[in-house]
């Protein structure tokens, strides 16, 4: 399990990474790929509005946003799910 239960009011990006350990994680992921995914699931934008925001084409966003998911449960959960059960129910 990766973190700790926590009783802080901090939830910002920094902090949740910080506490639970998952800095490190966090930083095999590219630039382009942490700030997609900070500010989408930390400031609350959606991919659209990153896209603006950043400057860059949707498609390279949404790239930089499913890489990163991959990354990061890669590194979290090892790869221990079948790419071709992944999106089954």
């Amino acid at each position: 399990m990766v973190g700790t239960p926590t009783n802080e009011s901090d939830y910002s990006a920094e902090a949740v990474f910080g506490r639970n350990g998952l800095n490190k994680v966090f930083e095999a992921l590219s630039e382009d790929q942490r700030e997609t995914l900070r500010l989408h699931f930390f400031d609350g934008y959606n991919l659209s509005e990153i896209s603006e925001k950043v400057g860059q084409p949707l498609g390279n966003v949404r790239h930089h946003y499913y890489r990163g998911m991959d990354k990061l449960r890669k590194h979290m959960f090892g790869n221990t799910v079948p790419v071709d059960q992944r999106h089954e129910k």
